[in-house]
């Protein structure tokens, strides 16, 4: 047979239950040791973590205020701008206005200097050669030379015109010609 080694507690009991007493201590000891090396830990971990959230709380805060600044910026920015693009813009109207008026009044002169014989078949106008004042240009129809030289004659007489530039291209037919010619403008204002 094979016996089984099997320690025989020879002890007296007293001493047991001392013994069991002693164990429990121990256990109980290094449990609650290490229930505080746990809640310590525990304490150290939510420590680190409050200072992380509120240095993330700090920072949002100052990229928060950042942003509200740059908003307002960008508002005083885009409105100065939007005023600078009215105001070009009131500026562009009233200039506009203005040509649009002596326009209308230089074509008005040109339909009354004009004879029963002469059709004006386009006008145009434009910046004068040389960037000095405005010119217009007329094209048309004239049904003869004598009509189209006094229609120009005409036209040099009026205080509304500096001079006219005719080729002599317009004055080869007698009768039934084309003619086209450009007027300065006398002090036109820009």
């Amino acid at each position: 047979m094979v016996l089984k080694n099997k320690m025989i507690n020879l002890l007296p009991s007293e001493n047991k239950i001392k013994i069991k007493k002693e164990y429990l201590n121990r256990i109980i000891i290094i449990f609650g040791f290490s229930l505080l090396v746990l809640i310590f830990i525990a304490g150290v971990f939510l420590c680190l973590l409050f200072y992380l959230i509120s240095i993330q709380k700090t920072n949002s805060e100052e990229s928060f205020l950042l942003s509200q600044k740059e908003a307002n910026l960008l508002n005083e920015k885009e409105t100065s701008e939007l005023i600078e693009s009215v105001n070009f813009l009131s500026l562009r109207l009233v200039n506009g206005q203005k040509n649009t008026k002596e326009t209308s009044q230089i074509i008005k002169t040109l339909i009354l200097l004009k004879n029963d014989g002469i059709i004006i078949k386009s006008f145009s106008f434009s910046n004068a050669v040389g960037g000095s004042g405005r010119e217009a240009r007329i094209s048309g129809k004239s049904k003869t030379r004598t009509e189209l030289m006094n229609f120009i004659e005409n036209i040099k007489k009026d205080n509304f015109f500096a001079e006219v530039n005719s080729p002599l291209s317009n004055f080869l037919k007698e009768e039934n010609m084309d003619f086209n010619f450009s007027i300065k403008i006398a002090n036109y204002e820009k």
